[in-house]
């Protein structure tokens, strides 16, 4: 019978599929310092060298698997980069909360670039940079509430929609109560919009 290797090694679409698959799991557990690419190699049943044939570096696929994660956003980046009308502030909150909400290993993901600031890709500071830009060319226009420093707003917003899919299974004991289901998800997200935009912020999330 063929290895698993050797079958791999005649599908690049699947060995790079096995790559992915493994390094997005390893990432998650471990972060990207502590996971080294022999262990990926090893995860998915390859060799070491074939991994650096599909990536040439484990940056490479880093920035493969992150990217892939935070697709939504990008998108909605893009758009708004567009000048698609109607996109705002709340969006971008809405995006981020929803992506957190579907993947399960993000928070995590999101948990080790705030500990190796590096670990952002060149194209996600740059795209961030050109959304700021943008945004801080008329905040009003763009919905953020009258009086208040744009780019503060984002980051407690930001933080709160972090802080609650990273820690949640801490405020479920701690809480007393679960936090961890559809009804809570989104009761969470119609409290932190009616606070961030008291004059008229919907949520958009459904309980499932």
């Amino acid at each position: 019978m063929r290895s698993n290797t050797a079958t791999r090694t005649l599908d690049p679409a699947a060995t790079r599929a096995a790559i992915v698959e493994t390094a997005t799991r390893l990432f998650a557990e471990k972060g990207f310092s502590a996971t080294s690419t022999a262990e990926i190699a090893e995860g998915a049943g390859v060799t070491k060298s074939l991994v650096l044939y599909h990536f040439s570096t484990k940056e490479a696929l880093w920035r493969e698997v992150i990217n892939t994660k935070t697709c939504p956003i990008r998108e909605l980046a893009s758009r708004f980069l567009s000048d698609e009308e109607g996109l705002s502030a709340s969006d971008f909150i809405k995006a981020k909360f929803d992506t957190l909400r579907s993947d399960p290993d993000l928070p995590r993901f999101v948990a080790w670039m705030s500990l190796e600031p590096s670990l952002t890709t060149p194209d996600m500071r740059e795209r961030a940079a050109s959304v700021r830009e943008k945004m801080a060319s008329n905040p009003t226009k763009h919905g953020f509430p009258e009086g208040v420093d744009p780019f503060v707003f984002m980051v407690v917003v930001m933080s709160a929609v972090d802080g609650y899919f990273r820690f949640r299974q801490f405020y479920n004991v701690m809480l007393g109560r679960d936090v961890v289901t559809p009804e809570a998800e989104a009761a969470f997200f119609d409290v932190l919009m009616k606070l961030a935009f008291p004059a008229g912020g919907t949520s958009g999330v459904q309980s499932a």
